[in-house]
């Protein structure tokens, strides 16, 4: 179903929404740029922003190169007493590359020392020695040797644990370990082959509830997630 959504969020008073055939060759055409950038097996990415689609695209591309995504909570970008999670994300993961969706808004975070060398990724705005998704994805390239080389027990991406009791540590998840999870639900809920979800969800993709249970559970049924960019909150549900 090439022509279903998969993704959308808010776009003024509409959506912005990504078919499964343009999520596909977009994620492609992103990652090509990403090789070009020498990003690859072994070079995890950090992931500052929110759900969004252009985030769920460049995990999507990442993942076709073998460059572990690590999505970290929202708030460390937000809230500047929360920074220094980053810092000590940082140490420990030794990123190669760094995404913010709106670069101006957190140009300051870029500039931090942890990032000093680091490949910096925007969907727009930033200063100096940015990338945009929309350049990496124009720059393209053969991603098909890359590809094949991705296998199960390659690093998907690496989740932050919450910190609520010490510092973040970071826990791995293979390709084998999302596709089982898939396998699991898929027996539990065995109407997914039949009824492709369609959910609106907030649930924020730096823990395996919403990025790995829930994205992964529309991509593997043909399912359609629309971002809610609200927070269960009275202020801003």
């Amino acid at each position: 179903t090439p022509d279903a959504v998969f993704l959308a969020e808010r776009s003024g008073a509409g959506w912005r929404e990504a078919t499964y055939k343009e999520a596909r060759d977009r994620a492609r055409a992103i990652a090509g740029g990403l090789l070009s950038l020498g990003l690859g097996v072994g070079t995890p990415i950090v992931i500052l922003s929110g759900n969004s689609v252009d985030h769920g695209l460049l995990s999507l591309a990442a993942q076709y190169i073998g460059a572990p995504v690590v999505p970290v909570a929202e708030q460390y970008a937000l809230i500047p007493t929360a920074r220094t999670q980053i810092d000590h994300v940082c140490s420990i993961i030794k990123p190669a590359a760094v995404f913010a969706e709106d670069g101006d808004a957190l140009a300051d975070v870029l500039a931090r020392e942890a990032f000093s060398g680091v490949r910096k990724l925007v969907s727009r705005g930033g200063a100096g020695d940015v990338h945009t998704l929309s350049q990496l994805a124009a720059a393209g390239g053969d991603i098909s040797d890359v590809e094949a080389r991705i296998g199960p027990d390659t690093i998907a991406k690496i989740l932050m644990t919450s910190g609520s009791t010490s510092s973040p540590k970071g826990v791995p998840t293979t390709h084998r370990m999302m596709c089982v999870n898939q396998t699991q639900i898929a027996y539990s809920l065995p109407f997914l082959a039949t009824h492709p979800p369609l959910i609106l969800d907030w649930l924020p993709w730096n823990h395996v509830f919403g990025g790995s249970h829930n994205f992964n559970m529309m991509l593997a049924n043909g399912g359609a997630l629309y971002v809610d960019g609200g927070k269960p909150t009275p202020q801003l549900v």
